[in-house]
């Protein structure tokens, strides 16, 4: 079992170490039954103060907005199944985060993540990754990794997602930025996720050469488009839709392995939901939009169990050509989001994108395809996620989801099997 310390000076870490060695010579002599139920607080803080940990403004909003959902058992095993990935089950993953503070905020010191099957971990992994570096701010803490494969295990341990990283290991290479999102009035020309964008399709490209014997292979340029509209478009959006957020987050794994890239790009502030509800839009976009809710209500889409609302339905507009909230100021606004999703299917049929904003989550994958269909006057890209691929039928609940759990911002996790 190998163990992933978090904190943030040597003197705890060395205090750390040694309080983990002599627990495991302690937990041989428990028996089996209370193997984890034995261990005892050892630092300074009062164990009755649960509000002891310093966590980010952002991630706190995040703690207290799902508290009322928080798992009601007090386990210190987090079951890593097949399902544990933020496009299969993102409610698995957002309760193991909420389960990692609950625990710290009781004064316990670690917490066991099991492996028992399943891939696609690294949006998970990063999450897992940034919490814990967070409760490391105000105490040691520690996960226990229990049979995690070796490509995830060198990525938890090399992420160091707190700040901005490179690194690479057998495995694969990583590239973790905490960008800034420069408000000033010379936008485009310095923007640093645009420097950053680059670097992560370099890395790319390096893990393809040093895959070939030739090492000859390189991107086409539609490839470089496609990776680096995955990046733009988020910070983009950040720019427009999120004026409160001061940073937004980047992550790009290649795995020398598989020949997977994974990008990951989140920021807090405004849901895609609250955009489009509180920006003024042009009038026809307006009435398109109340068109959508009125329909959908008169269908009885909007189900009693909550399966399927109007945030989720507004999250799904915003997706489709020439939906935006900034339409207004910008008529060209609003292709972002359908041409990445082309231009990433362009690049591989298996891509796999994963959408979070608020309680909506978006699966997109090769089940449904984008195709024209007249709205608002013209021909528009749509993904409407039916076989029809019409925005006025009811999505498919496994592709547009109500989550359990909300998130206050936007999560794109981009999966690319580079197969090439």
């Amino acid at each position: 079992m190998k163990i992933v310390i978090f904190c943030s000076d040597n003197k705890n870490t060395r205090k750390a170490k040694k309080s983990f060695r002599l627990k495991k010579k302690q937990k041989q002599k428990q028996k089996q039954k209370n193997k984890f139920k034995s261990y005892k607080k050892k630092d300074s803080v009062n164990k009755n103060d649960t509000n002891s940990l310093k966590l980010d403004e952002n991630i706190l909003k995040f703690f207290n907005l799902n508290s009322k959902n928080i798992w009601k058992n007090n386990s210190k095993v987090i079951q890593l199944t097949k399902d544990f990935n933020l496009f299969d089950n993102s409610d698995k993953v957002f309760g193991t985060l909420l389960n990692l503070i609950q625990n710290a905020r009781k004064n316990h010191e670690f917490l066991i993540l099991n492996y028992k099957e399943g891939n696609n971990l690294v949006g998970a992994l990063y999450f897992i990754d940034t919490f814990c570096w967070e409760i490391a701010k105000s105490k040691c803490w520690s996960l226990k990794l229990n049979n995690l494969p070796s490509i995830e295990t060198e990525i938890l341990t090399n992420l160091k997602s707190f700040k901005t990283n490179t690194s690479e290991n057998k495995y694969t290479y990583i590239v973790n930025n905490k960008i800034k999102i420069n408000r000033s009035d010379d936008k485009l020309a310095r923007q640093e996720h645009i420097v950053k964008s680059k670097e992560i399709r370099d890395l790319i490209e390096r893990g393809l050469r040093d895959s070939q014997k030739d090492n000859s292979l390189e991107l086409t340029y539609p490839q470089h488009t496609a990776i680096d509209s995955a990046i733009s478009e988020h910070f983009d959006n950040i720019l427009l839709h999120a004026p409160t957020a001061q940073y937004g987050h980047l992550c790009g794994i290649f795995d020398k392995i598989n020949k997977i890239a994974t990008i990951m790009i989140y920021n807090f502030g405004k849901t895609i939901s609250e955009t489009l509800n509180d920006n003024k839009l042009p009038d026809y976009v307006e009435k398109f939009k109340d068109e959508i809710i009125s329909n959908h209500t008169k269908q009885k889409f909007f189900s009693i169990k909550n399966e399927f609302n109007r945030e989720n339905a507004l999250t799904l507009l915003a997706i489709q050509e020439g939906i935006s909230s900034v339409l207004s100021d910008d008529i060209s606004r609003g292709h972002g989001l359908i041409d990445f999703i082309e231009h990433c299917f362009e690049l591989s049929s298996d891509s796999q994108i994963t959408l979070i904003s608020g309680q909506t989550v978006i699966k997109i994958d090769n089940k449904y395809r984008i195709s024209q269909m007249k709205v608002l006057g013209r021909d528009r890209r749509i993904l409407a996620f039916n076989k029809e691929n019409d925005i006025f039928m009811k999505p498919d609940k496994d592709y547009v989801k109500n989550a359990k759990y909300i998130f206050p911002g936007v999560i794109i996790e981009t999966r690319i099997p580079l197969n090439i």
